[in-house]
C-alpha cells in the first residue's frame, strides 16, 4: 500500500491503515527481502483472515521455513514481475 512519504503516520495509525488494507483485499501480495517482523505479521495477519498471499522473497531461508511451505494459501515467487502473472492467474 503506497504512503506519501511527506505525511508521518503514528505506529497506530500505519497498523490500521495495513489491516484495513488486508480486510478488504483479495490477496495479500507481500515483499519479504530481508528479515522484517512488519511483513511477517502482515502474512501471519492475512492468513488468519484467510487471505492468500503471494509472497516475494528471493530468500531461501524464508521459502523453506515451515510455515511458509507448510501454507498451501501462500505462493511464493522471486520477483514483482513473477507476482503480477501468479495475480493474472487468480
Amino acid at each position: 500500500m503506497p504512503y506519501d512519504p511527506e505525511v508521518q503516520h503514528s505506529a497506530d495509525e500505519i497498523k490500521k491503515r495495513d489491516m484495513e488494507a488486508l480486510r478488504f483485499c483479495d490477496i495479500a501480495v507481500l515483499e519479504l527481502q530481508e528479515p522484517s517482523l512488519a511483513v511477517a505479521q502482515e502474512l501471519g495477519a492475512a492468513r488468519a483472515l484467510g487471505k492468500p498471499v503471494i509472497l516475494i522473497t528471493s530468500s531461501a531461508a524464508v521459502t523453506a521455513h515451515n510455515w511458509v511451505r507448510g501454507d498451501s494459501g501462500i505462493t511464493c515467487c522471486a520477483t514483482k514481475e513473477e507476482a503480477l502473472e501468479l495475480l493474472r492467474a487468480y
